[in-house]
């Protein structure tokens, strides 16, 4: 039994280019979850990259080229390190239990959680020091959210 498949003029059809970056990102998130009912797709491995566009677009970072290690963005001088997580209804792992490593790599000033939701748009960036995670190699969000210096710089408060 094979599976049915779509033909090259068929896919003319999909006309992503007139759709704008965040609406193509949502189209993915339906993607990625067909993926995973049919076991195509196991993991999320592009999800970093994602989360280092929001930021850049959102908080108007200078991303650094992907070899550039620790240091992902630089906005007015300050080195920042971006770490993003899938947090959803439905995922594998929530808030609580879903974890941060290498916290102790690169030579970054201020560390930026981004929190995506299931289509890939970006729910909430957290900001902290280097200095108020020093000594840790990884955390939950959870304790990261709760650390003294996590402040929230998107969405901003009203």
């Amino acid at each position: 039994m094979t599976d049915s498949s779509i033909s090259a003029s068929e896919t003319k059809d999909i006309d992503l280019e007139r759709l704008g970056k965040s609406d193509v990102l949502s189209r993915l998130g339906l993607i990625l979850r067909e993926l995973r009912s049919r076991g195509i797709c196991r993991t999320d491995s592009f999800v970093a990259e994602i989360g280092e566009w929001w930021a850049k677009e959102l908080l108007g970072l200078e991303l650094e080229p992907p070899t550039t290690a620790g240091v992902d963005a630089v906005k007015n001088g300050v080195r920042y390190q971006i770490k993003t997580r899938r947090i959803y209804e439905g995922a594998r792992s929530q808030r609580s239990t879903r974890r941060v490593p290498d916290l102790h790599i690169g030579d970054y000033d201020k560390l930026l959680l981004v929190i995506l939701d299931e289509f890939f748009q970006c729910s909430d960036i957290f900001e902290m020091t280097r200095e108020s995670v020093q000594g840790q190699t990884e955390a939950t969000v959870a304790k990261l959210l709760k650390n003294q210096a996590c402040t929230r710089v998107w969405p901003t408060p009203h």
